[in-house]
């Protein structure tokens, strides 16, 4: 839900400290020319803007879901889980998406993604495939929105509070057209936070179908 004032992304996180990675499975963009070129045109317009920090390309992902720190599950549960879900990917064929205009919602800029409906479908397998690994009790959480999961790629985080005003300014100057884009693969990562960032040193990638080639039969 969109809100016009965001506070600071960086608060307090000790469940991150001492530089804990967490194994992940997310989307990421590092292929899609048009995707990362609105990305650098909206950070752009929005870089007057104090308490805001854009995010570099690389590090550009959609969350879809967390499977458990490092030091709590074992790697090869994490490598038997990737596998079973990259078995499973050929059911979840994902459509091009949409980025549509953005938001501020929060603690960030993001752009909605649009539809929702694959990869939220995407997304629940991955969570049952997770948990019947490691028990749904181990499986990480975040905390979700009211009506749950609601895809989007963040491209700025707030450092500090920033009021409407400002807010409303630097936002004016961002795209209203939606850009379509591919996600290609999902990618197992490990994933950490530090200096104003999320980021990862390990990515593998799992293919992904797009419904556009299921339904041309190819």
């Amino acid at each position: 839900m969109a809100t016009d004032t965001l506070r600071d992304h960086w608060g307090e996180a000790p469940e991150w400290d001492g530089g804990k990675r967490l194994w992940a499975l997310y989307l990421t963009f590092p292929d899609q020319i048009a995707l990362n070129a609105r990305i650098l045109r909206d950070q752009q317009a929005l870089r007057e803007l104090g308490g805001l920090t854009a995010i570099s390309l690389p590090s550009i992902h959609l969350t879809m879901q967390g499977i458990a720190f490092q030091h709590t599950v074992s790697e090869s549960t994490v490598l038997r889980i990737t596998e079973r879900v990259a078995g499973a990917l050929e059911e979840h064929p994902v459509p091009t998406l949409l980025a549509m205009p953005a938001e501020a919602v929060r603690d960030a800029v993001c752009f909605p993604v649009r539809p929702a409906a694959e990869l939220t479908g995407l997304r629940e397998m991955i969570r049952a495939v997770a948990a019947d690994e490691i028990g749904e009790e181990r499986l990480y959480r975040l905390p979700e929105p009211p009506g749950g999961f609601d895809p989007h790629i963040s491209i700025a985080y707030a450092h500090s509070f920033v009021p409407a005003a400002d807010l409303g300014r630097a936002m004016a100057g961002t795209e209203r057209t939606p850009t379509p884009f591919e996600a290609a693969h999902l990618s197992l990562i490990d994933l950490t936070r530090g200096n104003r960032s999320w980021t990862w040193t390990r990515e593998r990638r799992l293919p992904l179908r797009s419904s556009s080639a299921v339904r041309s039969g190819s």
